[in-house]
């Protein structure tokens, strides 16, 4: 499906190839079309979960390679694979034309991560497998800024004393006619989902952590020779997208963060977070795509009594801190003034949603009261999002807006 700016539908096509289909990822191409990868041929038998794969137990699935024109209408489809079943996860177009895939493939009894180029037409031209003897996987992968191609997964593997499998962070680094340039694992329970360019040669990285005991969004990031510059991990959720913006990443999370739906999150390139908040649309968040005008366009599901639905969502980039207007990290006497500037002397507020201290849908004089007494005589903390909980968006439907926050651009 295709929208306008707006979400509403431009056109839909469904492809039937008889069997279960899956689309795992969509790009657009430089001719204006689209490039899809995911799966054919399977039928779902697994419950769920970040490495469920259609077929499973049941028909073997082949990796499913679609090209269409600007307005959907399929121009070719290639189905890849062997005996045992394919998946693809990712794709993107090759600077030097035709494109490159990664997934996993089903050989020797486990899954591999799985690495393919084509021809413009979607010929295959060269395909790699990477992994050890037991489960592991390729989520994603970018074209790196020297050549070749930065791609990332999980590797599975038994340590000692034996009696539990563990995930590894997986990262793999591939010339362009896909001979191995170096690989990476970042032991502890770590699952790598989403990759992109930092501009120095390296990549950023998402993912999930439970070195802990709980699953954690971990964040890596890596120069070009696979060596880790910084390691962090934030609240507890999945990584699940990273695109590098001005000034930092926007990474988005699956779920949690201390909210039981999807989050958005903005690091800058130290990794220190920025500011944090929920999208009150999708339960859960798979991709995203930030906009020139700040703001981000949300893919997911939300769920209700009736089951699971498809969700596309913008949010807008008016994310702030309700209280610190000059975005200082906290609330003082200058804050105060600030909202009187705006009410009495014509000054002017970038982020109205932040001057309205209590959450009444609209600033006057009772968010300046507000501000002092909480300064000077012990008064509560304004509602969320409060200065001390970080920036987040305004859970208050009102006619206020917040075009830019000094803390939370």
């Amino acid at each position: 499906m295709k929208t306008n700016e707006s979400g509403r539908e431009e056109w839909s096509r469904h492809i039937d190839n008889s069997l279960v289909d899956s689309a795992a990822c969509v790009r657009k191409t430089t001719d204006g079309g689209f490039i899809i990868v995911g799966g054919t041929g399977g039928r779902r038998s697994c419950s769920g979960g970040l490495d469920c794969l259609p077929g499973v137990g049941k028909l073997s699935p082949d990796l499913y390679l679609l090209k269409t024109d600007p307005l959907g209408t399929v121009l070719w489809s290639r189905v890849v694979g062997g005996e045992d079943g394919d998946m693809g996860r990712s794709v993107v177009e090759s600077r030097e034309g035709g494109f490159a895939v990664v997934g996993s493939t089903f050989t020797k009894n486990n899954w591999d991560m799985y690495v393919l180029r084509t021809d413009p037409e979607g010929k295959t031209l060269w395909e790699r497998t990477f992994g050890g003897p037991r489960e592991d996987n390729g989520r994603e992968l970018v074209e790196s800024e020297t050549g070749g191609y930065f791609v990332v997964g999980k590797y599975r593997h038994l340590p000692p004393p034996g009696d539990r499998q563990v995930d590894d962070a997986y990262v793999v680094k591939l010339s362009r006619d896909g001979e191995l340039n170096w690989e990476r694992r970042f032991p502890g329970g770590r699952r790598l989902l989403s990759l992109d360019r930092f501009g120095d040669g390296g990549v950023v990285i998402v993912g999930v952590s439970s070195v802990t005991g709980t699953v954690n969004l971990y964040v890596v990031r890596i120069d070009e020779l696979g060596n880790p510059i910084w390691e962090r991990t934030y609240c507890e959720g999945i990584g699940v997208a990273v695109r590098r913006v001005e000034r930092g990443f926007i990474v988005l999370s699956l779920s949690s963060c201390g909210f039981n739906r999807a989050s958005l999150l903005k690091i800058d390139e130290e990794g220190e977070l920025i500011w944090h908040g929920c999208y009150r649309g999708p339960r859960a968040g798979y991709g995203f795509i930030p906009l020139a005008d700040g703001s981000y366009v949300v893919a997911g599901e939300t769920r209700d009594a009736g089951g699971a639905d498809a969700f596309l969502g913008k949010v807008r980039s008016g994310f702030f801190t309700r209280g610190d207007i000059d975005g200082d990290g906290g609330l003082t006497v200058a804050d105060a003034l600030g909202v009187l500037r705006a009410l009495f002397r014509g000054g002017e507020l970038s982020c109205l949603d932040s001057g309205d201290v209590d959450d009444s849908g609209q600033l006057d004089i009772t968010d300046a009261v507000a501000t002092l007494l909480y300064v000077f005589a012990g008064g509560p903390e304004p509602a969320d999002p409060g200065f001390s909980a970080g920036c987040g968006g305004d859970p208050t439907r009102d006619l206020l807006d917040c075009e830019a926050h000094p803390k939370c651009r």
